[in-house]
């Protein structure tokens, strides 16, 4: 680290992903059919944009806070 000079060592771990593009195709069509509005309608191309192009969920990440997942 800055402070003690020490070399910050990466510690790997295995981790858990969900793939969210299945989780999304769903969520894509009820917006596109219309099934789903956004008010206002802009948001809809941010939406889009997100889900179009979104990326695994590592549901496993290490936090010192909230649920931990028993695995």
């Amino acid at each position: 680290g800055d402070r003690s000079g020490v070399p910050i060592e990466p510690f790997l771990t295995d981790q858990w992903f969900v793939k969210a593009d299945v989780l999304a195709k769903p969520a894509l069509e009820a917006v596109e059919t219309g099934k789903t509005k956004f008010v206002p309608k802009n948001w809809e191309n941010t939406y889009f944009e997100w889900m179009r192009n979104i990326q695994p969920w590592c549901i496993s990440r290490q936090l010192w806070w909230g649920h931990q997942i028993p695995a």
